[in-house]
């Protein structure tokens, strides 16, 4: 059985090329939360049990980047970030060399940088959140 491991996935966001991707520099841990709300269906003569089912699927993502300039990836980043504007984004296996077939997630997203640290003697971290603009068109993870 094989363990998977964190640093062969990378998120790599859309130029200003439709279409084209590019792996973000200086990118440490990606993280995602999903979550769908309950929905009772029961009714009174459900025989004494509850039934259920889940909403749609909320989904939030973080990176954390120590902050490599010059990337133009991450200067798309910051002006989509102030443009409130979406962006594409992937999740891919096999890190540098993951190519477009290796996106395990793929959507368009809004990005905010949510944390700036700017640490004594050390680099210029960021907290770079996505948020969904539209529906994935790929989630292996689902």
């Amino acid at each position: 059985m094989a363990t998977l491991l964190g640093n062969d996935y990378l998120g790599w966001f859309e130029s200003a090329t439709a279409g084209t991707y590019a792996a973000l520099k200086g990118q440490g841990t990606y993280d995602e939360n999903r979550s769908q709300p309950d929905i009772d269906t029961s009714g009174k003569d459900d025989a004494g049990y509850s039934t259920g089912s889940f909403g749609n699927v909320a989904y939030k993502g973080t990176i954390d980047v120590k902050v490599r300039l010059p990337d133009a990836v991450y200067t798309r980043i910051e002006t989509a970030a102030l443009a409130k504007t979406p962006i594409g984004f992937q999740l891919r296996k096999n890190g540098l060399a993951g190519v477009l077939a290796d996106a395990v997630f793929a959507a368009s997203v809004y990005v905010s940088i949510t944390n700036r640290t700017f640490n004594k003697d050390g680099t210029v971290d960021v907290k770079i959140a996505l948020s969904l603009a539209a529906a994935p068109t790929v989630d292996v993870l689902a």
